[in-house]
């Protein structure tokens, strides 16, 4: 944990590529004594450069901020105040697909009330309202979960990134970094990618549900960066079935009205 993090997060990317430093730097047109203090914490690089490092390294469009944020150009999250639960709520509301809300460390903000009738159908609605971490909520899944090694190395992969957004300051992420971890597990093996499959038993079928987790905040909105939504897709038609009747249990009342509620309901 000593490396720098945008020199972890360039060393990843060139581990799984399986390309030299030498070859990195000669695609990203600097010198590689450059670039080896670059990766050594020892020279910072510019935004241009950062940029360059991230084209070399194929890095997919929507990680391009996240090379931006770990090299130091974007705008700090220290005096952001934490959105009042009026203002989760409002948010849950404008939000058609199930989904749920999260902070960095998976600890739930909110739920809609399609996620909870969705949820319902796999667990006892009262476990997803007694959870108080969304990571944990995963767990409670983990028996329906097919792809379990998969969606868990996705998970592992996220909690990562999000610990070098923190600088390799954060003990509580470095924490949730090996509970993701199996035994021996490399980082090298992570799935990459937006969207984290999860393949759930139903029955004697599966239902391929497709979770994409997006970040509202901007540079200018900070107040936004630590929230993530999930939101839950349909992967497969049994899928699209199960969603389908999750909004019809919402339309017809059966499920809560309330679209957001503290971990600590009952």
């Amino acid at each position: 944990m000593a490396s720098p993090p945008f020199g972890r997060l360039v060393r990843r990317h060139r581990h799984r590529l399986k390309m030299s430093q030498e070859k990195l730097a000669e695609r990203a047109g600097i010198s590689s004594r450059h670039m080896s203090f670059i990766e050594n914490g020892r020279a910072q690089p510019s935004r241009e450069i950062a940029l360059e490092i991230a084209n070399a390294l194929e890095v997919p469009t929507h990680e391009l901020g996240l090379f931006l944020e770990v090299a130091g150009y974007v705008a700090p999250t220290e005096d952001a105040l934490p959105l009042k639960q009026q203002e989760l709520h409002v948010l849950m509301q404008v939000i058609s697909d199930p989904a749920i809300m999260h902070d960095r460390y998976g600890v739930i903000s909110a739920v809609n009330a399609k996620a909870m009738a969705l949820f319902g159908m796999f667990l006892d609605p009262a476990l997803v309202r007694s959870t108080d971490h969304g990571l944990r909520l995963f767990e409670l899944l983990r028996p329906k979960l097919k792809n379990w090694g998969e969606f868990q190395a996705f998970y592992r992969r996220r909690v990562f990134l999000e610990l070098l957004r923190s600088g390799n300051s954060d003990p509580e992420l470095e924490r949730l970094v090996r509970r993701w971890s199996g035994d021996g597990e490399s980082l090298r093996g992570d799935v990459a990618g937006a969207v984290a499959r999860a393949a759930m038993l139903w029955g004697d079928q599966i239902a391929e549900f497709r979770l994409l987790t997006a970040t509202l905040g901007t540079p200018s909105d900070v107040a936004f960066r630590d929230y993530r939504f999930a939101l839950i897709l349909p992967g497969n038609e049994l899928a699209v079935e199960l969603i389908e009747r999750a909004e019809a249990t919402v339309a017809g009342g059966a499920a809560s009205k309330r679209s957001v509620y503290p971990p600590s309901a009952p």
